[in-house]
């Protein structure tokens, strides 16, 4: 009888037992779950892809202010060039010339940094869409950050397509030909002679370019720079050639290619505004030839 109870309580233990185990085999089995993308959205290299793309951005900002301001300078520094060259101030118009010439090398210098700076934020954008492709792969798509990235290519394709160079007129060099002259201007027209004295006759030769000849009575001599001039003297210019000459009454006088021209005698004293009224009649009574010009920066003038 004994036994008996013995097995069955034995028996009985074991099924117990049984139960337990099945049921905690059944609680602690691992549940499949999707990735944490609050996790990874927060992960050191998609948070640096994601603020390059702004930052680069404001860099770009940056240098284009930069360069705004600089064509700014520019307008301002060739308002003064050119007023100093009108002024007849060549010392100040060539200073001006220089920085002008280092502010042109400035722009030039913007203008690579700002291509420059296109192509990093092209790259940046590039580099956050990739970001935002290995997260929809990981199961953590998003339309924002998918958008974001289209948004963010699109305007760096804009921005390193823009002829920014175009719209400002840009060049390697703001010079004409010109700009690289920096000779004084003409001397001025004498003073007219005080009433009572001589005007002082005939001129000095300054510049000869081909051949020219005077003539003086019955005798011709090559014409040299340097050589004076005297009342009645004829001055021969050959073809493809022109002489300038200094007149001591009446200025500056340049005679061009197949002209003779004859040394005027010196004009009676007059106001000054009379004096120069009459230069042209006195210096064509002398032209043989088509091209004579007076260059005088005193008050007036004469071309014939």
């Amino acid at each position: 009888m004994s036994l008996a109870v013995k097995f069955f309580c034995a028996a009985s233990i074991s099924v117990p037992l049984l139960i337990s185990t099945s049921g905690y085999a059944q609680t602690e089995t691992p549940e499949s779950k999707g990735p944490d993308c609050k996790a990874l959205g927060q992960a050191q290299g998609f948070r640096e892809a994601f603020e390059a793309v702004p930052s680069a951005g404001r860099a770009l900002s940056q240098l284009i202010d930069q360069f705004n301001a600089t064509i700014k300078s520019v307008n301002a520094q060739k308002s003064s060039y050119r007023q100093f060259r009108k002024d007849g101030k060549m010392a100040e118009a060539k200073n001006m010339a220089a920085q002008l010439d280092n502010t042109w090398s400035k722009l030039d210098s913007l203008q690579r940094q700002i291509v420059g700076q296109t192509h990093n934020g092209m790259s940046a954008a590039n580099a956050w869409c990739d970001a935002v492709a290995s997260m929809a792969a990981m199961g953590c798509a998003s339309s924002k950050a998918q958008a974001s990235c289209s948004k963010s290519q699109s305007q760096w394709s804009k921005a390193s397509s823009a002829p920014i160079m175009t719209k400002t007129q840009y060049a390697t060099t703001w010079r004409k030909p010109d700009d690289y002259k920096f000779d004084p201007p003409p001397s001025p027209c004498p003073a007219v002679e005080q009433a009572g004295t001589e005007p002082h006759p005939g001129g000095e030769v300054r510049e000869i370019r081909g051949r020219a000849f005077l003539v003086r009575g019955m005798r011709s001599y090559p014409l040299k720079v340097g050589m004076e001039v005297k009342p009645a003297d004829i001055i021969a210019v050959e073809d493809a050639a022109m002489v300038q000459i200094y007149l001591h009454e009446y200025g500056l006088l340049k005679i061009t290619e197949k002209t003779k021209f004859e040394i005027p005698k010196p004009q009676a004293s007059e106001t000054e505004s009379g004096n120069f009224a009459k230069i042209g009649d006195a210096l064509k009574k002398g032209l043989q030839g088509p091209s004579l010009e007076v260059k005088c920066s005193g008050g007036g003038g004469a071309r014939g």
